[in-house]
């Protein structure tokens, strides 16, 4: 047992990450550990004293949640730390996205004149086209701070628009292998297609670090956006908008078949198994 571990759930936007969030949660409401902690300011997470002062450095908080701590070290306000994440399948976190979009369109200055899924999908990747969270979204948020602490201050992930091209070359090039660095260091990896299955494994090591958490039986399902039969035709490959997607996701769909390689293993799973589930 690993004595005065955090657990930090680190959240991936629409990767099933808010009902991972709640059933941890649950283990706090419930008695199971001594506290929980949900780390969602406007910020992400620089230093020592941002983290102990939302809490981390209280011994009673066991577990986090949170989209804002972006660097990984081994402690954090002197406990260590063991991380873990799941990752979805990038064209389907894209649909859900676009879905989340357009049921919250004041929220993302959506314009009225869109009124489809298909609009709306083309000019979010049209409108933020140089922000960090336009393209590849699971690959930034596991390597961009990461990457940018190697360069030792050149590079500021806040000002990531404004980045020489050199620079987002250099990031581009190298984000990839990042982000599958980082993944080696969690503690899971889990997938949101098999959400039930990666619980377990996140169960099953919460328990090896003395983390008692709620059974994978109560894990809730919430912050799902409406899924509609046939609402996702723009992903068409054949389409322009289809493969303009699909460039821009292209390291997140390396990263995910990287990721289920990862938990496939933690599963004890072969390719042959996964050819048998399919």
């Amino acid at each position: 047992m690993v004595e005065d571990v955090l657990l930090i759930q680190v959240h991936i936007p629409r990767s099933g990450g808010t009902s991972i969030a709640s059933w941890l949660r649950l283990a706090a409401t419930s008695g199971l550990t001594a506290g929980h902690a949900d780390l969602y300011p406007a910020y992400n997470f620089t230093s020592e004293s941002q983290l102990r002062f939302a809490g981390l450095g209280d011994p009673r908080v066991v577990t986090a949640s949170t989209h804002n701590i972006r660097n990984y070290p081994e402690t954090l306000c002197g406990r260590p730390a063991r991380y873990f994440t799941i990752l979805r399948e990038p064209l389907d976190q894209f649909a859900s996205l676009v879905r989340y979009i357009a049921s919250n369109r004041e929220r993302f200055q959506v314009p009225g004149r869109l009124t489809t899924l298909r609009d709306i999908a083309a000019w979010y990747i049209d409108a933020r086209l140089g922000e960090v969270a336009s393209e590849n979204i699971q690959t930034n948020h596991l390597a961009l701070f990461p990457w940018c602490e190697m360069t030792k201050g050149r590079c500021d992930p806040e000002s990531y628009a404004r980045w020489t091209s050199a620079d987002l070359d250099a990031y581009w090039s190298a984000r990839l292998e990042v982000a599958k660095l980082v993944l080696s260091t969690f503690a899971v990896v889990g997938i949101f297609d098999r959400l039930r299955e990666s619980v377990d494994l996140i169960h099953r090591r919460g328990a090896e670090f003395g983390i008692t958490l709620a059974s994978p039986d109560e894990l809730p399902f919430v912050n799902e956006t409406p899924r509609s039969e046939g609402d996702v035709a723009w992903l068409d490959h054949a389409t322009p908008l289809g493969r303009a997607i699909r460039e821009s996701l292209s390291d997140d769909m390396r990263l995910y078949e990287h990721a289920f390689g990862l938990f496939r293993s933690a599963m004890g799973e072969t390719s042959q198994t996964r050819s048998a589930r399919a």
